[in-house]
């Protein structure tokens, strides 16, 4: 049995066939010789790759995790075929340039923040609270400092940061939306980070071609 993804684009029937079938989905192509009856699709994609990627994250050890459009986080160990961890849209996902057993991944929205243990095939839960009551861009910011990896920040309208893998998250100073329109989910962060030299200095991007800086953030809980 063959699951054809929810996004059907275009649906051919064999002029020449009786009960030939192609479809066309944000997954691939598939094929049925029987009208497209439940459980006679097969997969056409084995040499025709078709996917939308829109950020990859590397490890030393050649490990992958990258976000694609509608097809989920997916991961390559150590250069290995890639596996889906999580469906839907996902983007920014991060894993760590050393230690290629912890990876992060995320959804749209801010519903999914995830840190992913590879061996184990485990996740957990480490989507910042304080994303609760304010809106967020489709894709929240959220990057790792790659030569402190345990340093992650995350951003909607506030910027928070985590310095222990997303276990505990401490707020960066007061709101970056444009305060004329409060409300709306395109008023927010759009890009972050955490300069590699020196952990008090964070950047970001803002709705309106922004670009603030904080010298002095607070270190906060570990």
């Amino acid at each position: 049995n063959h699951d054809l993804h929810v996004d059907v684009q275009a649906i051919e029937f064999s002029p020449a066939l009786a009960g030939l079938v192609y479809v066309g989905n944000d997954g691939g192509i598939w094929k049925s010789l029987q009208h497209g009856a439940v459980e006679t699709w097969e997969n056409l994609n084995q040499n025709l790759p078709g996917v939308l990627l829109y950020s990859v994250a590397l490890s030393q050890d050649g490990s992958m995790i990258a976000g694609t459009q509608d097809n989920g986080a997916v991961l390559s160990d150590t250069g290995g075929i890639w596996k889906i961890v999580l469906g839907g849209d996902s983007n920014r996902n991060l894993i760590d340039p050393i230690n290629s057993n912890l990876a992060y991944y995320t959804s749209y929205w801010a519903d999914y923040f995830q840190r992913y243990n590879k061996s184990t095939g485990q996740s957990v839960n480490i989507r910042p609270s304080q994303f609760d009551s304010e809106p967020c861009n489709f894709f929240p910011a959220f990057t790792m400092n790659r030569w402190s990896p345990n340093h992650l920040i995350a951003g909607c309208q506030h910027l928070v940061r985590s310095r222990s893998q997303g276990a505990v998250w401490t707020t960066i100073g007061g709101s970056l939306a444009d305060p004329n329109q409060p409300n709306e989910w395109w008023n927010t962060i759009n890009a972050t980070c955490e300069a590699p030299s020196d952990s008090r200095v964070i950047y970001a991007s803002a709705t309106g071609g922004r670009v603030l800086a904080t010298v002095d953030a607070d270190q906060g809980p570990n």
